[in-house]
């Protein structure tokens, strides 16, 4: 019976992620479409909100997607794969600390994800 919930449980964690990746994704790529400065530099970015949104629902098993997400839109973008990689760290690093920090702050959430995740997405705005 253990083996049969073992590909069920990390089969669920991996479309999660997938999940995420691609929500990040198309949040960036509409973002872009507001480009500031050489398709860069957008006044808002929504994937980072999205981001945190997955972390409180489903933990920080998650961030596999983020980073997944960040590396397919900044790569796209063209710039050397070394200053793609930082991208990608920050872009993953901000979310992660910001659900740790409202961990720590007592906002609700458990080791495998937030019980109120809207309650913090309505505060935020």
């Amino acid at each position: 019976m253990e083996q049969r919930a073992w590909p069920v449980r990390h089969g669920t964690t991996v479309v999660q992620i997938l999940v995420v990746a691609g929500a990040y994704y198309g949040a960036a790529r509409l973002s872009l479409l507001q480009e500031l400065v050489r398709g860069q530099v957008t006044p808002l970015w929504p994937p980072t909100g999205i981001a945190l949104t997955a972390l409180l629902l489903f933990g920080t098993r998650v961030w596999p997607g983020i980073a997944l997400g960040a590396f397919l839109v900044n790569v796209s973008l063209g710039p050397s794969p070394l200053v793609v990689l930082v991208i990608v760290a920050g872009n993953t690093a901000a979310p992660v600390f910001s659900y740790q920090l409202l961990r720590r702050a007592g906002s609700g959430c458990g080791g495998t994800g937030c019980t109120t995740p809207w309650r913090w997405c309505v505060w935020a705005h």
